[in-house]
């Protein structure tokens, strides 16, 4: 009986282990292997001791390197935040020490846009344009993927969208 129970409970850890495991060009990655992993969307984001990445959520990296991201900056994105679409990911920081929270994007390499003035952030369109709250024309307005101001007037942005 104790035999029969023990080849079960095998036979269970390796089903387990199978499924926790993604297929990547005829080898596979184990989703445990990462530090952090979280479903960003359509894609996953994960971190991997000082390097980050995108991968699909069929465990493909494809064309998608793992990258470094500034020191300043690795230690304040809030991690679970990172939410992916059309391309770009948006993220938030975790609050300072008076409480601020600021917003941005990062492309599937790393390369980050980030402005103090940001309140809020909306993801982006499939046209490519966000609209982000700025706190100091105190108003939302319609940025490009560069995070320049494209329209800055209120009756501008739901023509976007």
């Amino acid at each position: 009986m104790i035999r029969r129970i023990s080849k079960v409970l095998i036979l269970v850890a390796c089903l387990l282990i199978l499924c926790s495991c993604k297929k990547q060009n005829n080898s596979f990655v184990v989703i445990t292997d990462f530090d952090y992993f979280k479903d960003a969307g359509d894609i996953g984001f994960y971190k991997k001791g000082d390097l980050y990445g995108f991968i699909y959520l069929n465990g493909d990296t494809g064309d998608l390197e793992p990258f470094t991201l500034d020191k300043e900056l690795s230690g304040i994105i809030d991690l679970d935040s990172i939410k992916y679409s059309n391309g770009i990911a948006t993220f938030s920081t975790v609050p300072g020490e008076d409480g601020t929270v600021y917003y941005g994007f990062m492309d599937l390499q790393g390369n980050v846009v980030m402005k103090k003035e940001w309140g809020q952030i909306s993801p982006f369109s499939s046209s490519g344009y966000a609209s982000v709250y700025d706190n100091t024309l105190q108003k939302y307005v319609i940025i490009d993927k560069s995070g320049n101001i494209v329209r800055d007037r209120q009756s501008y942005v739901e023509t976007y969208y």
